[in-house]
């Protein structure tokens, strides 16, 4: 259908990251959103300090970079929303990184029990500490979208 001309049509449009990206170490945040990028290089390995990824609808197929991911010991957050991945790929990132938030679609099957719905982002975290962290980074003015497992069970009690 639509889905399977438009990823067609992103793998056709790909950008090339720049291989001098990688030798800036200080960078710790990088952000791809809608970037169609085809691949990420295992250079990024190079940026030591790297906290966030965000890779957002760039349709990237994770299993690219699995292993290069695997091995980012100081990545915190990675946003893989609107990229191609399987629960078994998202596990065995989760795995290598506890410290990691990962934030991905909202699917029908997640049932974790750490977590919160932010807009129509499911973000899953390895506890409840977590959980907390998260809504108190939150500006208070947008903390109301935030909604915790709690505030979910509310809702459908009503």
């Amino acid at each position: 259908g639509a889905d399977t001309e438009n990823m067609e049509l992103q793998k056709l449009k790909t950008v090339h990251i720049p291989t001098e990206l990688y030798e800036y170490g200080e960078i710790q945040s990088l952000d791809f959103s809608s970037v169609p990028i085809g691949e990420i290089s295992e250079d990024i390995l190079k940026l030591k300090n790297l906290s966030e990824l965000i890779l957002y609808g760039t349709y990237l197929d994770i299993g690219y970079i699995e292993k290069t991911l695997c091995k980012m010991k100081s990545l915190r957050k990675l946003d893989i929303r609107h990229c191609t991945w399987t629960e078994d790929q998202v596990e065995k990132i989760q795995a290598s990184n506890p410290e990691l938030t990962i934030i991905r679609d909202l699917e029908e099957e997640d049932c974790r029990d750490c977590y919160v719905v932010y807009h129509d982002t499911f973000i899953s975290f390895h506890s409840e500490q977590q959980v907390q962290d998260f809504i108190d980074s939150t500006p208070l003015h947008l903390r109301y979208m935030v909604k915790t497992k709690e505030d979910l069970k509310k809702k459908t009690k009503h």
